[in-house]
């Protein structure tokens, strides 16, 4: 006999059926996870170029972020309010990511150091969230 019977279709089609069943919320887990991850990334990335401006003495100026529910900006200053807006770096969090911080601005003096902790909070759909740690020595870190 050539060919495949319809039960041995059926079975074939029930176990890719269970399969996905059982795939289903890890997958899932992992498309919500995704967008606080990578927002948690560019975060980072955003403040060690802070950092790293500052550090560096780039324009003989001091460096920092500044952070809204749903957006965060990098600027060059000793503050959000005096900053210069014409080096503002702007970036948008995801539709269903928010933003806080403590304190909102998180800058950086000319030796990378900042003048007190501070966190970054990322929250996204249900309780997925991400805390980045920033140190007065300038260590930056997700926990």
């Amino acid at each position: 006999m050539r060919g495949f019977v319809v039960i041995e279709l059926i079975i074939v089609i029930a176990f890719v059926v269970i399969l996905s069943a059982l795939a289903w919320p890890f997958y899932k887990g992992i498309i919500a996870r995704t967008p606080i991850e990578n927002t948690a990334r560019d975060v980072v990335e955003v403040l060690r170029r802070a950092q790293t401006k500052a550090h560096g003495s780039e324009m003989n100026s001091t460096w920092g972020v500044h952070f809204e529910n749903d957006r965060f900006v990098l600027f060059k200053g000793a503050s959000w309010v005096s900053r210069d807006s014409a080096f503002d770096e702007l970036q948008v969090a995801p539709g269903n990511t928010t933003l806080g911080s403590s304190p909102t601005d998180i800058i950086f003096e000319k030796n990378g150091t900042t003048s007190s902790d501070g966190t970054v909070t990322i929250s996204g759909a249900g309780t997925i969230t991400k805390t980045i740690s920033i140190t007065r020595e300038g260590v930056i870190e997700i926990l």
